[in-house]
């Protein structure tokens, strides 16, 4: 464990106060994007936290406009922007929340976990949330000035960035915080020191620090609010660049509210070490000067033909031939440690007009694909040296010469290594072609080529595909037939592939109806055989399966939250119990490769799109720019948070932490995995974090969804626990509730009700409306539903709730020994 001695020596002599911290949430949100000051909730969040009244919360949340939340205001422009808004939003659920008027008193359609757009602090969710054992919260401001303009953005256009803006949002949420506190003062304080947060704690109160999380307040507006709203918190750097410096990023639209508001895009670099970038559109616009020549990072993963997947079990591999014509062969290997880019080339700078196949076998890889000469298009062989495919080696092309097959084709062959063989499909250079294969048992000396044939000759205008499944062959073709284009199948009689009988097609005659004016793929993975193609409308991506080899499911559509499409085949691969899918984009300027992956083994729904393979990713290069700002700020006293904040800018915060042993805070983040890459720089590195914990500083952990599996509680836990084991002591919650972030929408463990929480406390299922919310089928759906999150992590892992449970004292040792630093300080 990392952490200071003398620190973990004062925690654990003291008699702890007990209870939870949450270090990041956003009660006064519906004041905020383009929310009006009298609270009638008409911006993009819908719902208010309280009324002064005393009146009930279907007051405080009715039903909602569902498209826009605002009406229509007669003003088309204003309408439709609007509308895009509110379903960009409602499109981070990835098609799991459907968006309807349906909420109180029925509430079928929200409040849902996975709905960033309502309200999810009303009071009454607070208090129950208290009850269940939250004892500290930081209640912060939020706002994105981009954002309202959009908001109120008309036909008449849209007004440029305020100075005043954050200042004034600040002040109105601030302002509601406060009374929303007063008017619960029985179990809620706000509190300005570590003596009176721990005083209130001890007395059975939520302790309230007013925090604050803007894009562009300056230090002398938060020494204002620190003596006219009692602000102690504050989170220096949000979205964008500002007087303190650079913004962590992670989020595309954030480059343009950058160049909105600072009249420029953000300067980035690339790290290997993180996937989120920028597209290339995106950095091109950095450099707007006409005649200036765009300085833009070298094109990732693009190409004007399809790609080839592959796995090897141990390495995912993707391959593509570049955008020009011939283009250069390149590749992409996913390990462990990330994406590894390189060329297929044994020096020799090989291309095609079409796309090249990748297998593995005889631990080489091995790469095909049909050469440049119109006249004599023969299919080249390569193979790596050895199995990391680092280099290439041993070229040669079946041209009838050395005892090897003449294999000309008119479009790019299929590799199929599998049953102990190399195999090579391909189609002849007639339109349409015959189809043709070869096989090695050595990589070297290939068979006499056979022709795909069951008593009739079989042709295509595009490339075969073939697999290996329930010891036969089987290969797939688009047929000739231009006004239906049906796939057909042939299945060899043996494991040897001499005879080819039970042809079929996909006509919708007992299977289902495939068209493509594409090729086919076939994989055999996983105890089935699949079939994935590009439909003849709209070119959407579409599949089946079969567990035998004759009887096939209906077919689906490969999405996540949209339809993918693609102009060319698209491709399959079975890798750590993940379907991989790859294809090239419909972009013309920026054909990019395109990537999705299954959520797991059954393929149920798809997920982590990326177009940006095999690229490094990108991080700010602006670090902190006013170290006498921050200065400022700790000579106050503030408790600063370095959430948002790039990495260089972390970097330089710990460096100034460090010499006035100034803790810390870095109120909702996690940290960088032990092996691979981080999401993005948002993510501390795992250096920083026990740096920080060094300092006796804080790091709260969040409570957001992760699409990528579905054990979403064992995932916290195991996500905390290390954390846990950086710090040496408790990490608080920093859960972002109210932040436009969707949280965990169900568990796999379940809650039994009703059960005991906090204190002895009996807690029945939360009720709103008609509706009763169970964990383990909503998850965090509102605030109140911490203490049914608690009880889940406990029946999981107790030691993981014992550490929430003292994550109180953590803060507020932290803010003790943070106003003893501040003495030291001088300016």
């Amino acid at each position: 464990m990392i952490a200071n001695d003398m620190f973990l020596l004062i925690h654990k002599k003291k008699k702890p106060i007990e209870g939870i911290a949450d270090l990041h949430t956003h009660p006064a949100v519906h004041l905020a994007f383009g929310g009006p000051e009298d609270g009638s909730g008409q911006g993009l969040f819908w719902g208010r936290p309280f009324n002064a009244n005393g009146q009930d919360i279907s007051i405080d949340i009715p039903a909602c406009i569902a498209d826009k939340h605002s009406g229509f205001t007669g003003d088309l422009v204003q309408h439709r922007t609007r509308l895009g808004i509110v379903k960009s939003l409602d499109a981070l659920a990835l098609n799991s929340f459907q968006h309807t008027s349906n909420g109180p008193p029925t509430c079928q359609s929200w409040p849902h976990a996975l709905s960033v757009t309502h309200q999810q602090m009303h009071i009454d969710w607070i208090r129950r949330a208290w009850k269940g054992g939250l004892r500290l919260m930081v209640a912060s401001t939020i706002d994105a000035q981009a954002f309202a303009m959009l908001w109120y953005q008309n036909s008449g256009g849209a007004a440029g960035p305020q100075p005043d803006f954050d200042r004034l949002s600040t002040e109105c949420q601030l302002n509601a915080i406060r009374q929303m506190v007063n008017l619960n003062a029985d179990w809620m304080q706000i509190v300005k020191t570590s003596t009176e947060a721990k005083e209130a704690i001890q007395a059975g109160k939520l302790a309230v620090i007013l925090g604050v999380e803007m894009d562009q307040l300056t230090v002398d507006d938060m020494l204002q609010l620190w003596d006219s709203h009692d602000l102690r918190f504050v989170t220096p750097i949000h979205l964008v660049n500002n007087t303190f410096g650079g913004a962590a990023i992670y989020e595309a639209s954030f480059n343009t509210a950058n160049q909105w508001l600072n009249g420029s895009f953000f300067d980035v670099k690339e790290d290997n070490a993180l996937e989120f970038r920028f597209s290339e559109e995106q950095m091109e616009i950095r450099f707007p000067e006409p005649g200036e020549k765009p300085s833009v990072y070298p094109p990732c993963s693009k190409s004007s033909a399809s790609p080839s997947t592959y796995s090897n079990g141990n390495m995912l591999a993707i391959a593509w031939k570049g955008t020009q014509t011939p283009g250069r062969l390149r590749w992409v290997r996913r390990t462990d440690a990330g994406w590894k880019k390189s060329l297929i080339d044994d020096g020799q700078g090989r291309k095609s007009n079409h796309s090249p196949s990748i297998a593995f076998f005889n631990n080489r890889w091995y790469a095909a694909w049909t050469g440049t000469n119109a006249n004599h298009p023969y299919i080249h062989i390569m193979r790596s040296l050895d199995a990391t495919g680092d280099t290439w080696g041993s070229h040669y092309k079946l041209d009838g010469s050395s005892g090897r097959p003449k294999a000309k084709s008119r479009c790019n062959p299929f590799l199929l290594s599998a049953n102990g063989r190399l195999s090579l499909f391909w189609v002849g250079t007639n339109s349409p072609g015959k189809i043709r294969w070869t096989s090695t048992t050595n990589g070297t000396r290939w068979s006499q080529k056979l022709e795909i044939n069951d008593g009739k000759i079989r042709k295509s205008n595009y490339a075969p595909t073939a697999a290996f499944f329930n010891n036969r062959y089987y290969v797939a073709w688009t047929g000739t037939n231009t006004a239906h284009p049906y796939i057909h199948l042939l299945i060899s009689t043996d494991a040897h592939g001499a005879m080819w009988v039970s042809h079929s097609k996909f006509d919708g005659n007992g299977r289902p109806k495939a068209k493509s004016s594409q090729s086919p793929m076939l994989l055999a993975a996983n105890g089935k055989i699949h079939l994935i193609w590009t439909g003849t409308n709209k070119g959407k991506i579409r599949w089946t399966q079969s567990s035998n080899g004759t009887s096939w499911q209906e077919k689906s559509i490969i999405q996540d939250w949209r339809e993918r499409r693609t102009h060319h085949a698209p491709s399959l691969a079975f890798h750590n119990n993940r379907y991989y899918v790859a294809w090239t984009g419909m972009s013309t300027t920026h054909p990019y490769i395109h990537s999705l992956k299954s959520i797991d083994v059954t393929a149920s729904r798809w997920i982590h799109h990326s177009k940006n393979i095999g690229c490094p990713g990108h991080r700010n290069v602006l670090g902190l720019t006013s170290q006498q700002d921050i200065l400022k700020l700790m000579k106050k006293g503030f408790i600063i948070d370095i959430a948002h904040m790039s990495q260089k800018a972390v970097e330089s915060m710990l460096d100034l932490a460090e010499q006035y042993k100034y803790p810390l805070v870095s109120s909702h983040t996690g940290v960088h995995p032990v092996t691979g890459l981080a999401i993005s720089e948002r993510d501390m590195t795992r250096e920083h974090a026990a740096r920080l914990s060094k300092l006796g500083g804080v790091i709260g952990f969040g409570t957001g969804w992760n699409k990528d599996i579905d054990e979403q509680i064992t995932d916290w836990i195991s996500k905390y626990q290390d954390l846990l084991s950086i710090l040496g002591y408790s990490p608080t919650l920093g859960t972002d509730f109210n932040g436009l972030s969707p949280k965990i929408p169900k568990s796999e463990q379940p809650v039994q009700y009703p059960f005991t929480g906090f204190n002895n406390e009996r807690f029945k299922q939360l009720k709103f409306g008609q509706r009763k919310f169970n964990f383990g089928n909503d998850g965090l759906a509102t605030y109140g539903m911490l203490p049914d999150f608690i009880n889940a992590v406990s029946s999981k892992d107790p030691d993981t709730q014992k550490q929430l449970l003292s994550s109180v004292q953590v803060i507020v040792d932290m803010w003790y020994r943070m106003e003893s630093a501040q003495k030291n300080i001088e300016i």
